[in-house]
């Protein structure tokens, strides 16, 4: 590896060989590259020079040793089960307000677990046998094979695909979280009246609803600063002939549990900057936690989707997680001077 520095308005160069610069320990160490304008000038007279260290054959001298094989962990839950038929029938309906004006209409349960589309709904379960009955022409229906969707090749049917898959996970964690439509986020509802809330998790319970307050010395009271909520963004994969659901960690900011707090964005950012490895990984497992437990006596409704765990990933060289933190805050702002010294 070459390292060049130039003075453009003098049109001079200057090059160093850093392969063989630092395989001394002490310049290692100092993170310093030195140059002689006299002897490391880069012109045509070096073309020679040049030649040799593309083409010699003596091995290059690596500053760190490869790391061990290194398991790896995904955000990635595989979708095991998720109902061997859809379901068509066509509908009045064309939009989900519809569909809950209907359900206002005839009371009872109401399903999640649908697709409107030029007026068809579609479904991993049969209507005759749930409240989705109440929404389509069920003398009508008729169903496909659940793989004529999922190893479709055609993108019409994958986006159908996908958002059924979405429309499903919504019905089954719907008594639990709450959907963020513009953000396309669940997250965790906040109680009524207004409290922190934990939920369990793989080593005890945690809190996914936080309420921070402020002092308003104007006032001289505490006021509601935000209500802070975990949440998590799905999508949808198909990987190795399998479908997963890509869990990605994620926050949403209120006002008092309910309103959007405009200032959301400065304390996403504010969070996501303290959130390390092992905090994302905490995340990851309670959302691991909740999505593959079985159904509640409370709400004792089976859902289709069911998943397996985290996939993890065996990796034949592993990552040295020091080697990507500053060991000395001091080089990091003086590393352009360095590299010109």
């Amino acid at each position: 590896m070459l390292l060049i520095c130039s003075h453009p308005k003098t049109r001079e160069a200057w090059f160093r060989c850093v392969t063989d610069w630092f395989a001394d320990a002490e310049r290692r160490a100092s993170r310093r590259v030195l140059f002689d304008k006299a002897t490391d000038r880069f012109d045509p007279s070096r073309a020679v020079e040049l030649l040799r260290f593309g083409t010699r054959a003596e091995p290059v001298l690596h500053r760190r040793p490869a790391g061990p094989p290194e398991e790896l962990l995904t955000n990635l839950l595989p979708i095991l089960e998720h109902g061997s038929r859809v379901w068509s029938a066509p509908t009045q309906l064309s939009e989900h307000w519809q569909a809950r004006d209907r359900y206002d209409e005839v009371g009872g349960p109401r399903a999640s677990d649908y697709l409107l589309r030029d007026n068809m709904l579609y479904a991993l379960r049969d209507p005759r046998s749930c409240s989705l009955r109440h929404l389509c022409d069920i003398e009508k229906l008729t169903d496909v094979a659940a793989e004529d969707w999922a190893d479709s090749g055609e993108p019409k049917l994958l986006r159908y695909w996908v958002e059924l898959l979405r429309r499903n996970l919504l019905h089954q964690v719907k008594h639990q979280l709450r959907w963020e439509r513009d953000r396309r986020v669940f997250f965790f509802e906040a109680p009524d009246p207004l409290a922190e809330l934990s939920a369990e998790g793989p080593n005890g319970k945690r809190k996914v609803v936080k309420v921070e307050h402020y002092f308003d010395k104007r006032r001289g009271e505490q006021r509601l600063k935000y209500v802070r909520h975990h949440g998590f963004r799905p999508g949808f994969q198909r990987i190795d002939g399998r479908w997963h659901l890509e869990v990605e960690p994620d926050y949403v900011f209120t006002y008092d549990g309910e309103r959007p707090n405009f200032r959301g964005d400065e304390y996403m950012a504010g969070i996501k900057r303290l959130d390390k490895n092992l905090a994302v990984v905490g995340q990851l497992r309670m959302w691991e936690h909740l999505l593959t437990r079985p159904p509640s006596l409370l709400h004792p409704e089976p859902g289709l989707l069911t998943f397996g765990e985290l996939r993890t990933v065996e990796v034949p060289v592993g990552i040295d997680d020091a080697a990507w933190r500053a060991k000395d805050a001091v080089h990091n702002d003086d590393r352009q001077d360095e590299l010109a010294a």
